[in-house]
């Protein structure tokens, strides 16, 4: 009795000779029908048997209606079932029951055309569980080219699968907060653009940023910041639809799209109602490690078409209405107009020729004198920084600084400051020159610096300079931002014997307690009180209560903004001390206060000397500053 051997590549199906199946054995060879005796295995056999056994993948061999009829140990291991469960079942039971008939007819179909077919699918293993797997099957003939049997592979794919699914949330979501990322976001917008565009439809993109989350992630630590975005994620998903998308964009901005809208005004409506919703959800606290924090957010919209074709242009759009809403007082929202791109272009071309100035030397110092109220006598120098614009001409900082402190440029130009105003009064003092003090302003983001204490005291040493000579004026609100903070930096900065200014005084929030507790040596009254201290019912109430304080606090104060005779009248009578403004002098450079101040007094001192009598040459002393003041012209 002779057997016929199928071959198909490496593999070889052993049939009797009336074409009835036998145990089907593998084997490795290459060939045509080869007669074979039937009397006990051979070499090759028991070779191809044990190759079979080996192969780590799972392999089956079916006949011609699908009927397993043998399996290797890898793919028993896979399905988890025994060989008695599986071996004569029919392999459609490897498949969920709603799907086999039409698998393997497909199979049968792409075998029977191509001799091969392979699909991605999923595996029933014993007791019902399902697994990933990839299915090659590859169709057995005998020498008539009738298909006999099938060859089945299974390739376990649930480890790739995992794989390619923490690629693809690495990719699309956020791993703090688990919502769609950046680029998830950016790449649904332009899915729904096309969609909105082809079907004329609209949809709004809201932009939102977190009000003062730097301050809550600075006081109370990242740990905390990072519980704060994971919890307003979790809001914002309440207040959307079930087609809308929350993502997080940045690093504590969130981005809305609103989709399915019909008409512009069911985008504004709709867009109002979610922006609404979002605002009520922040004002319930936010409870992080056990305390109770406030949050708030300010949301930009802007809606296409009207606002926006493109994914970037609705997005840069939304973004500037945001920081509208922020102007606006925050916690609030605001649509996008088409006013805001000019403002914007405004800005940039102003913050790249910011940028310029610093390199082309487009700066320049100016200096106020802060004068004795009672005698005239020169205490001190305001630096006042101008911008002399090649095309514009001369800038004031209310014309650029709060530009500055929006980007990155407030700090190179204030350690320029720092540098030329230190380096203008080594060259006075060199002359002999000596101007009282220099008064220096510091933004909030300079105050904000980790090292800025140090950063001055090192920029002092190297210039040799006396810190008694240095006078720094911050604002309230730089001070209170942090008070903790606060209270160790001017602790440090009056300790190396640097003097504090409290700018603005009384329009900002601070409590006598913390100001009591606080190094600071000089209050300035804001020039807003000192304008109106000649009309009737204006404030003067006010202005005498911070000259009171000083004098309570025993610290100096002086009045900026002082334009006519009447407010330096009024200031002198109530126990003003010191004083600046136009009356008296208006802003002007360092070679203009040489002139004013140094050259004047060197004169004074030659008629003098010329005039003294010989005897009394030995005992001449230094003459008088003048006392009487001298107002200039008021100058825009």
């Amino acid at each position: 009795m002779y057997a016929c051997a199928v071959y198909t590549k490496d593999v070889v199906i052993m049939k009797d000779v009336d074409s009835k199946p036998s145990t089907a054995r593998l084997l490795v060879q290459a060939g045509q029908a080869v007669p074979e005796k039937a009397a006990r295995p051979s070499q090759d056999q028991l070779l191809a048997d044990a190759v079979f056994d080996a192969i780590s993948e799972g392999v089956f061999i079916a006949d011609r209606e699908g009927f397993i009829e043998k399996a290797n140990p890898a793919f028993l291991t896979l399905t988890q079932y025994k060989s008695e469960q599986i071996i004569g079942q029919h392999c459609s039971r490897l498949w969920e029951e709603h799907l086999s008939s039409g698998i393997f007819k497909n199979m049968r179909k792409g075998v029977d055309a191509e001799s091969s077919w392979r699909m991605d699918t999923t595996v029933v293993c014993n007791h019902g569980r399902v697994r990933p797997a990839t299915l090659s099957v590859t169709a057995i003939r005998d020498l008539a080219g009738q298909v006999t049997h099938y060859i089945g592979i299974l390739l376990d794919t649930a480890e790739r699968r995992q794989s390619e699914q923490r690629i693809y949330r690495l990719a699309y979501y956020d791993s703090l907060t688990e919502i769609p990322n950046r680029v998830s976001f950016f790449e649904r917008l332009d899915q729904a653009l096309a969609s909105a565009g082809s079907t004329g439809t609209s949809l709004a993109v809201l932009f939102l940023d977190l009000d003062r989350f730097k301050p809550i992630n600075d006081s109370l630590g990242h740990g905390a910041g990072d519980q704060l975005l994971k919890a307003v994620a979790r809001r914002l998903l309440y207040c959307i639809r079930e087609n809308d998308l929350v993502a997080r964009v940045g690093g504590d901005e969130f981005a809305i799209l609103l989709t399915r809208l019909n008409t512009p005004e069911e985008a504004e409506s709709t867009a109002i109602i979610t922006a609404s919703r979002i605002l009520a959800q922040f004002a319930t606290a936010f409870m992080i490690e056990g305390r109770d924090v406030f949050s708030s957010t300010s949301i930009g919209i802007a809606l296409f078409p009207r606002d926006g074709q493109l994914p970037d242009e609705l997005v840069r759009n939304a973004d500037m209405a945001m920081y509208a809403a922020k102007k606006a007082g925050k916690n609030a929202w605001h649509f996008y107009d088409h006013s805001m791109n000019e403002k914007a272009m405004e800005r940039l071309v102003m913050e790249n020729a910011m940028r310029k100035a610093l390199n082309n030397s487009e700066f320049e110092l100016y200096f106020q004198p802060q004068c004795e109220a009672d005698s005239g006598a020169l205490a001190g120098l305001e630096v006042l920084l101008r911008w002399q614009h090649p095309q514009f001409g001369i800038q004031t900082p209310a014309e650029f600084l709060a530009l500055a402190e929006e980007t990155d440029l407030i700090n190179p130009i204030g350690e320029w400051v720092f540098e030329k105003a230190l380096g203008t009064l080594e060259d006075w003092l060199s002359q002999g020159f000596d101007p009282g003090y220099l008064a220096i302003n510091i933004s909030s983001t300079q105050f904000k610096r980790t090292n800025f204490a140090d950063y001055l005291q090192i920029l002092l040493r190297r210039h040799e300079m006396d810190p008694s000579y240095i006078q720094l004026e911050i604002t309230e609100h730089a001070i209170m931002e942090d008070v903790a903070r606060s209270q160790k930096i001017l602790d440090t900065l009056s300790d190396a014997g640097i003097r504090i200014a409290i700018d603005d005084f009384g329009v900002g929030y601070s409590s006598l307690n913390h100001l009591r507790r606080f190094p600071v040596h000089t209050l300035k009254i804001d020039r807003d009180f000192v304008r109106d201290l000649e009309l009737e019912g204006g404030t003067q109430a006010l202005t005498n209560a911070v000259i009171a304080i000083g004098k309570s606090l025993n610290l100096s104060v002086i009045a900026e903004g002082v334009e006519t005779a009447g407010q330096l009248e009024y200031l002198r009578t109530h126990g003003c001390r010191r004083v600046q403004g136009h009356y008296l002098s208006a802003p002007m450079n360092a070679a203009a206060v040489m002139e004013k101040y140094f050259c004047n007094v060197l004169d004074a001192r030659e008629v003098q000397e010329k005039s003294a009598e010989p005897q009394a040459t030995a005992n001449a002393t230094q003459a008088p500053v003048v006392s009487e003041f001298q107002p200039e012209p008021e100058q825009a």
